[in-house]
């Protein structure tokens, strides 16, 4: 069965990009991501530096883009069920990391359209995940963004 946007974007959270920070991956996802062409890059907007991977969902260019800069991960998709996204990574979080705590749902300061909601996920040893997402707020919003950042805390 093929899995959705939001469903591909919750695993890599979930099971990739979390999972790495907590030293915790068992496997691979499932999912097979490609690595994106200069081309490819360009036809959809984006600059011409970095890597970015693509996780197809729906066909050519029609997926979920993931980013990776340093101890940050980025990902986004366009349309599809970007509503859902957000419960969907919501519960998984609570169900994987008892330790998710959200800190803040509030209006993205930049757009209107969409809002913003962040996680403190404690993974033990110091590690801990800020989890920062972009979702739609009304029927005019139609993308959702999540960016993973690895900390380390010193006590």
């Amino acid at each position: 069965m093929a899995l959705t946007h939001a469903q591909v974007v919750t695993k890599v959270v979930t099971e990739g990009a979390i999972a790495t920070i907590a030293g915790t991956v068992k496997g691979q996802l499932g999912i097979k991501p490609v690595v994106l062409t200069d081309a490819q890059r360009a036809e959809v907007g984006m600059p011409q530096s970095g890597k970015t991977l693509f996780y197809p969902v729906k066909g050519d260019m029609d997926g979920v883009f993931c980013e990776v800069d340093g101890s940050t991960t980025m990902l986004w998709f366009n349309g599809a069920d970007c509503d859902k996204a957000i419960g969907m990574l919501d519960q998984a979080l609570k169900r994987m990391y008892p330790t998710a705590k959200q800190v803040k749902d509030e209006p993205n300061k930049v757009d209107a359209n969409f809002r913003a909601r962040s996680y403190d996920v404690s993974l033990g040893d110091g590690r801990m995940a800020i989890v920062e997402t972009h979702y739609p707020a009304n029927k005019n919003a139609h993308k959702f963004m999540v960016s993973v950042i690895a900390m380390h805390r010193k006590n």
